[in-house]
């Protein structure tokens, strides 16, 4: 009897975590009503069976007090629109995120697009200012250079205007107030300017004039007997004693000889620069007739060889 009882409580234990399994289904797995009342069916139908005698078990299984209660068919179509409704709820869900997160793509999309056209802009406003600030530093740089070249063309036409007025009041001093030795030594100077200038450009030397070789000849007279008297002094007092026959025929060849060659060296200098003839200047200085120099009037020539 009791082999009996314990087996009817262990087979209806069976049912109710059979039925407990069925119970534990997907959700997502639609419920078939006719499956499921044949099974409930089935399962009442193997409770109500007699029991059928069985061999003792060796180890005796724990006996259980209460059996749980199986789910009724109400119950169970119960569970099953609860957990329908459970999923639409979900599902509901899952669309209204998608249509959310779709929204906003769209207005990430929108917002990156308007982002690009500001960027668009800014950049190309940036490169007109800097086309108008490249114009505008053009115009000045040209403004500027106009107004250096003014401004040079009028320093350069006041210090002309400047110089020509200091060359004329040196000029107006030297003629009313500087002694004589001063206006001859600033001529000299004048003089040594030019030949100076004569000299750069290529032009022959000038010929020597009878004072000029009377010069050379007592230079070597005193170097020969190592007087310390000045050579000018020397110089004059001694052509003063000369008579002017005396000088051509102590210089009047050397002279000669001179100004032929330099008068054949200016004629080649000025044929090189295709000169016209009548614009070219006497080549020699005039000969002794025409000369009739003095020692108050004759210059040593700076440009005359040592």
């Amino acid at each position: 009897e009791q082999q009996t009882e314990h087996g009817s409580v262990s087979h209806a234990n069976e049912l109710n975590l059979q039925a407990n399994e069925e119970q534990r289904r997907d959700v997502t797995t639609p419920y078939d009503t006719t499956t499921i009342t044949a099974q409930y069916q089935q399962a009442e139908n193997r409770a109500n069976a007699p029991p059928q005698a069985s061999a003792a078990p060796e180890h005796p299984q724990p006996v259980v007090n209460e059996a749980p209660h199986p789910l009724s068919l109400s119950e169970l179509l119960r569970v099953q629109d609860e957990q329908e409704g459970q999923i639409s709820r979900i599902y509901e869900e899952i669309r209204t995120s998608a249509m959310r997160q779709a929204q906003m793509a769209a207005q990430y999309q929108a917002s990156r697009a308007e982002t690009r056209a500001q960027m668009q802009a800014v950049l190309e406003a940036q490169r007109k200012s800097d086309e108008q600030a490249q114009k505008t530093q053009d115009e000045v740089k040209k403004m500027k250079e106009e107004i250096n070249v003014k401004v040079e063309e009028t320093v350069r036409e006041q210090l002309r205007e400047l110089r020509v007025a200091v060359d004329q009041e040196v000029e107006g001093m030297l003629t009313k107030k500087l002694p004589k030795v001063i206006k001859k030594e600033i001529k000299r100077e004048a003089k040594k300017e030019k030949v100076k200038k004569e000299k750069a450009a290529g032009k022959p030397k000038k010929n020597w004039s009878l004072y000029n070789i009377h010069v050379m000849e007592e230079r070597k007279r005193l170097k020969a007997l190592g007087s310390e008297q000045d050579l000018f002094q020397v110089a004059s007092r001694s052509w003063k004693e000369m008579s002017e026959e005396d000088r051509m025929r102590r210089y009047g060849d050397i002279f000669t000889l001179d100004k032929e060659r330099y008068e054949r060296e200016m004629e080649v200098w000025w044929e090189e620069r295709k000169v016209p003839a009548d614009q070219r200047k006497p080549a020699a200085k005039p000969s002794p007739p025409e000369l009739a120099a003095t020692a108050d009037t004759q210059e040593f020539a700076t440009d005359a060889p040592i």
